[in-house]
């Protein structure tokens, strides 16, 4: 599961967001929508500049995963 953060202008990807995805949970805030969702490894890269900090892909590749140390 990852989180994004999407401007609410940005119809488009939200609508896409509830199409291919599935939204577990959603927050309104001021400008912004905050979402929980499951995203298919197929559409994992047309959502990641919405993607928090913490979701976004680490060293493995994998998103939602904490990323390696350094060696």
């Amino acid at each position: 599961m990852v989180e994004l953060t999407v401007p609410h202008e940005d119809t488009a990807v939200i609508a896409r967001l509830h199409t291919v995805g599935q939204v577990v949970e959603r927050n309104y805030d001021g400008a912004t929508a905050r979402f929980k969702a499951r995203i298919p490894p197929h559409a994992r890269n047309e959502f990641a500049p919405f993607l928090v900090p913490e979701d976004l892909p680490s060293g493995n590749g994998e998103i939602g995963l904490p990323a390696k140390p350094p060696n």
